[in-house]
């Protein structure tokens, strides 16, 4: 199974913060899939729903570059990644 190390955790909470998106990235787990969930830095006043959206194509482009897929939860929170 191939796991995200903490470093690429690290790299794309920069760019996260690079693309000025109040959101970070948490590195939960491995057992099965690898759990990560997303923590927003402003306070959800339903004025996020575009940016939340950006930080989802993000996430996607960012997890295809490295070979993963994303799996995101019902409240799109929490997500799981696998290998493609």
């Amino acid at each position: 199974m191939k796991y995200i190390s903490i470093a690429e955790v690290i790299n794309l909470n920069q760019s996260i913060k690079e693309t000025n998106l109040p959101y970070q990235i948490h590195l939960r787990d491995a057992c099965g899939k690898q759990s990560l969930w997303i923590e927003c830095q402003e306070d959800a006043d339903g004025k996020n729903g575009n940016k939340k959206q950006m930080l989802e194509d993000l996430l996607m482009e960012y997890f295809h570059s490295l070979h993963f897929t994303i799996e995101f939860s019902d409240d799109r929170i929490n997500f799981w990644i696998s290998a493609d």
